[in-house]
């Protein structure tokens, strides 16, 4: 991902394979853990939400199976879209992509 198309929010695709996104424990695990470890590495969260395919509304979206991550600055996602893009977890590689906020405040809407 590139610097100049960088947001605050990051979308995490591949993180998960198709039995952990039906498994709400194994969700909330992998959520939980992609907070910290952004936390930690890259710099504070404002929220994390996992698009689950039970989510209403969000089927045709494109965003299920994703895990979004809106940080407090757009410097923080990007370093941590140039460390995690690419990155292999369980043997799948991670895609990281740029979402825009408002498209965020949609999508947490619809999932809490």
């Amino acid at each position: 991902p590139a610097e100049a198309e960088a947001t605050r929010v990051l979308s995490l695709d591949n993180l998960l394979g198709p039995e952990e996104l039906e498994d709400e424990e194994a969700g909330r695990e992998v959520v939980e853990d992609t907070r910290d470890k952004c936390a930690a590495d890259f710099g504070p969260v404002d929220d994390i939400v996992l698009v689950r395919p039970c989510h209403a509304g969000l089927k045709d979206s494109g965003l299920v199976g994703r895990v979004l991550i809106r940080f407090q600055e757009k410097a923080a996602a990007f370093l941590a879209a140039s460390k995690l893009h690419g990155l292999r977890f369980d043997g799948r590689p991670v895609r990281c992509t740029f979402l825009d906020d408002a498209v965020f405040s949609d999508v947490l809407s619809k999932v809490t």
